[in-house]
């Protein structure tokens, strides 16, 4: 293998580092292109049948959610007097 000189070594090394550079750039530019899909993916979304009926059917669940913390609240407080009235 022939040796290399270190001006040869380092014409190697500012290709590598132009390349990478240029990469980085590609790089960027592929993030930011995907990050603009993904805006407009969240935005075609958010206007979607689907979205919408999603959040229709989360809002249920909570308010599903509620009434049974109201529920347990209220058995709990049943138990509670119906222990008192037991011990005395």
């Amino acid at each position: 293998m022939a040796r290399k000189t270190i001006k040869g070594l380092e014409v190697i090394i500012t290709d590598l580092e132009k390349r990478l550079n240029e990469q980085n750039k590609i790089n960027v530019e592929l993030h930011n292109q995907i990050s603009e899909m993904q805006m407009i993916a969240d935005d075609k979304f958010e206007n979607s049948p689907m979205y919408h009926q999603m959040n229709g059917e989360i809002e249920q669940l909570k308010a599903v959610i509620r009434l049974n913390e109201i529920n347990t609240k209220s058995k709990d407080d049943t138990i509670k007097g119906d222990r008192d009235t037991i011990q005395k």
